[in-house]
C-alpha cells in the first residue's frame, strides 16, 4: 500500500470515530436535557386547567422533546467539530462518554418515575 492510501484510510477511520462520538454525545445530551427541563418545570410549579390537562401534557411533552433533541444535535455537531481539530482527544472522549451514558440513563430513569 502506498502512503497516500494509508493516510486516506486513517482519515476515514478518524472521521467514523468522530461521528460515533457525536452520536454518543447526542445520546447523552438529549435525555439529560429532557430530564432537566422536566425537573425545572416541576420545580417552578405547573399551573394548569384540569379541563385542558391532556392537551397541555401532550403539547408540553412535544415541546420538551423537540428542545432536547435540538440541544442534543447541536452538542453532537460541536463535539465532532471540536474533535476534528483535536484528534488526540478521541479515545479519552469515548471513554468518558462510556462512563457517563449509563449514569445519565439511570438519572433519567429515576426522574421519569418520580416526575411522570
Amino acid at each position: 500500500m502506498s502512503a497516500a492510501t494509508d493516510r486516506a484510510a486513517a482519515a476515514r477511520v478518524e472521521r467514523r470515530e468522530r461521528i460515533a462520538i457525536g452520536g454518543l454525545v447526542l445520546a447523552w445530551v438529549t435525555p439529560s436535557t429532557y430530564a432537566a427541563q422536566r425537573v425545572l418545570e416541576v420545580a417552578l410549579g405547573e399551573a394548569g386547567s384540569p379541563a385542558m390537562v391532556l392537551r397541555a401534557v401532550h403539547t408540553m411533552y412535544y415541546w420538551r422533546a423537540g428542545v432536547a433533541l435540538w440541544w442534543g444535535i447541536t452538542a453532537a455537531v460541536l463535539a465532532a467539530a471540536w474533535l476534528e481539530r483535536r484528534p488526540q482527544h478521541l479515545a479519552p472522549a469515548g471513554r468518558w462518554l462510556g462512563y457517563l451514558l449509563p449514569l445519565t440513563a439511570a438519572i433519567v430513569l429515576i426522574v421519569s418515575f418520580a416526575l411522570p
